[in-house]
């Protein structure tokens, strides 16, 4: 793999979501790996979603990302889709204070 990505959904939808699909194919073409994951009590992940907000999205999107580092590297790439996008907005300064 050339590099790694990570997509964050949108609030009503989950990593299937069609078009997610579509774009890690392409990325994956090109030599990028795509990790979509759900956020907390949506998809196929658990939890209630009554106790999700913002914060614990950004904290779910964080947790991929260490996923990621930890077992491949870090992530090159964060794609976001609405509420994903701003989730994605919200930790791109951490990204950029832990890239080497």
């Amino acid at each position: 793999m050339r590099a790694y990505a990570l997509f964050a959904h949108c609030f009503t939808c989950s990593k299937d979501l069609a078009a997610a699909q579509r774009i890690a194919a392409e990325l994956a073409r090109e030599g990028i790996a795509v990790l979509r994951f759900d956020f907390t009590a949506l998809g196929s992940s658990e939890g209630e979603f009554a106790s999700t907000n913002f914060s614990s999205n950004v904290a779910d999107l964080l947790s991929a990302a260490d996923y990621l580092r930890h077992h491949y590297q870090a992530p090159a790439v964060l794609i976001g889709h609405s509420l994903g996008g701003a989730a994605v907005l919200a930790v791109t300064g951490t990204f950029r204070k832990c890239a080497p």
